[in-house]
Formats: structure tokens, C-alpha cells, sequence
């Protein structure tokens, strides 16, 4: 309660719509706001989410392209188990990202790497039970055509996260990039169907 000038105190009239629509009305402005509020944290936390993801798996992207490199250079059984490695690395890193727009494309990069690591995994079996030079220079050619194919992949992958300079801000998963980034998936799932058997 509080004191009038006069010394009495004022009281709050219950009965008045008024007081009861300026409550209802404060109350429906501040659940609106703490929404508002809880739903861009929410936002930002599943964007930097999904941008550390996208990071560690480009990472491994990049790392996968070097040694590819490497081994078309070389063409050795060593370069091969170093490639077959890095594969198994990146399977390990894509299998982790969260779903996150449209689902098909989780499952379409999930499938290209299982693909490549069992490819490779196969290579090095046949190469290490009768050792073919001639299979190795093949499968360095099919590397290499590979690797251009990774790097688009890289770059569509990486336009799922909308940043302001280097924070994540949001998710992109509009038409655009969701297609650019089942383009990319989709050519080099064809690059590893190519490796020879």
C-alpha cells in the first residue's frame, strides 16, 4: 500500500478490468520477451554447435585431401595405410555430426564415408596379399580426381553456418546450400564408386 498525500493510503480496486488487463498484459510482454531471449540463445548454441562440428570435420576433410595427394605422389603400400587411416579418422568425424536440417544430407555423408573407408580398407587387403604396382598407380589416379571432389564438399559443407567474422550465427540450410551440398556428396560418393576393385 502506498500513502496518499494526505497522509491515507491508497488501495488497488481488484474489481477494475483495467488493473486486471495492464497485469495480463505485463505478464503476456514479458513471457514474449523471455521467449524471445531463450530462443536466440537457443539458436546461437545449436549454430556454434554445428560450426564446431563442421570445423573438426573440414579438418579432417583437409587432412584426407593431403594424404591423398601423398599417395598419388608416391604410390606405395605405406601411403596407402596412411590414406586408409585418415579415412578412418574422417568416417569417425562425419558419423558424429548432429542432424540438423534436412536429414538426407546427414545420410548421404555418412554413407560417402563409410564408402571410402571400406574402399580403402579393401585396397589394403588386396594390396598387402598380392602386392599389384600396377593397381596402386590406378588407385592414385582415382585418389587424385577424388581429392578436387573433397574440396568442393569442403566448401559446401562449410555454408551450413551463417557467421558475423568468425562466430557461428545461425544455421543455412536453405534450398541453395542443402542442394550444393547434396551436389558435392553426390560427386564424390561417384569418385569412390570409381577407385578400382
Amino acid at each position: 500500500m502506498a500513502k496518499s498525500k494526505k497522509g491515507r493510503s491508497t488501495r488497488i480496486d481488484w474489481s477494475d478490468r483495467s488493473i486486471w488487463l495492464t497485469i495480463l498484459l505485463l505478464l503476456v510482454v514479458g513471457a514474449g520477451i523471455t521467449y524471445g531471449l531463450w530462443l536466440r540463445t537457443w539458436r546461437l548454441d545449436i549454430a556454434r554447435e554445428q560450426d564446431w562440428y563442421v570445423a573438426t570435420s573440414v579438418t579432417r576433410l583437409r587432412d584426407f585431401r593431403a594424404r591423398a595427394g601423398t599417395f598419388n605422389e608416391r604410390r606405395t603400400t605405406s601411403a596407402l595405410v596412411d590414406l586408409a587411416l585418415s579415412a578412418a579418422r574422417l568416417d569417425g568425424a562425419l558419423a558424429q555430426i548432429p542432424r540438423r536440417g534436412p536429414v538426407q544430407w546427414r545420410a548421404e555423408i555418412v554413407a560417402l564415408s563409410d564408402a571410402l573407408r571400406n574402399r580403402l580398407d579393401a585396397a589394403i587387403s588386396r594390396q598387402l596379399t598380392s602386392p599389384d604396382p600396377e593397381y596402386l598407380a590406378e588407385l592414385g589416379e582415382a585418389a587424385q580426381a577424388l581429392r578436387f571432389k573433397i574440396e568442393d564438399l569442403e566448401k559446401a559443407f562449410g555454408e551450413t553456418v551463417r557467421r558475423s567474422g568468425t562466430t557461428a550465427r545461425s544455421l543455412n540450410f536453405t534450398a541453395e546450400v542443402t542442394d550444393r551440398l547434396m551436389a558435392a556428396i553426390s560427386a564424390a560418393r561417384t569418385a569412390v564408386d570409381a577407385f578400382p576393385e
